[in-house]
This record gives structure tokens, sequence and C-alpha cells, in this order.
């Protein structure tokens, strides 16, 4: 090889470099980042004082529905607001709310509601879920109120 082929084929290698380092910095940036920022969404979320947890609350009414695992539950949850306007927004909204809640229920199975770390985790991804749609504030926490497995 002269020395004319062996330049070419220096900055051949050092652009395939700088091109293999551009794609490793995009993939860490893009696709691993967001995931890195927001460990949960619960730390996300504002903070409501117990104390006020009736102020901005809202019933979700007794859902019925089945479960992955071919059971039957019926559930009520009472769903905490940060805000009047997002409390609001739940209220006017009340079937967008339900239609959520039976997405998450969807995808869960009885054994989940068959024990305290299970209901907590239930009801932990209805929050997110219902904390995606809200508008004007967010929703800080939910609890079942009401759980019949069958």
């Amino acid at each position: 090889m002269n020395r004319k082929q062996l330049v070419s084929l220096s900055v051949g290698f050092v652009l395939a470099l700088v091109l293999i380092a551009a794609a490793i910095v995009f993939v860490g940036k893009v696709l691993l980042a967001p995931a890195q920022e927001s460990p949960t969404a619960a730390q996300d979320r504002p903070k409501v004082a117990p104390a006020d947890y009736a102020k901005y609350s809202v019933e979700s009414g007794d859902i019925t529905t089945d479960l992955k695992d071919n059971h039957y539950v019926v559930v009520n949850f009472t769903i905490v607001a940060d805000s009047a306007q997002a409390q609001d927004f739940l209220k006017k909204n009340l079937f967008l709310v339900q239609r959520e809640i039976l997405g998450v229920l969807s995808e869960c199975e009885a054994e989940e509601f068959k024990t305290d770390d299970g209901l907590r985790s239930v009801e932990e991804r209805v929050a997110q879920r219902l904390d995606s749609v809200v508008e004007g504030g967010h929703v800080v926490k939910v609890f079942a109120t009401k759980k019949i497995v069958q």
C-alpha cells in the first residue's frame, strides 16, 4: 500500500469511530435517560397532606370487570387530586376515569387483590394511569375502598 491509501484508510477508521461514538451517545441520552430521570411516577406527583385528602377526592363508583386470569372483581376507588381544578376534571369526566381504571384492571390477576402489597400496586398503577389524563392538576393518591374478588 502506498502512503495515500494508508491515509484514506486511517481517515475512514476515524470517521467510523466517530459515527459509532455518536450513536452510543444518542442511544444513551434519548432512550435511556428518561427512565433514569423519573424512577417512579409517585415521586413526581405533588404531595397533599392526608388531612386534605377528603377536600379533593372523587369516588369512582363501583366497577365490575373480569381480570386477566378469568376472575371477576368489584372495586371502588377514592381518587385524591391536588387541586380543585383536577378534582372538577375527574368529576366531569367520570366515564373516562372508569375507562382508565378498567384498562388497569384488565391487566391484573386476582392474587394482586388478596395481599396488601398487591392492592397497593394496583392503586399505584391506577394513580399513574389517571395522572396521565387529568387536566389542571395531578392525581396524588388512589385508595381502593371496596373490593370483592370472585
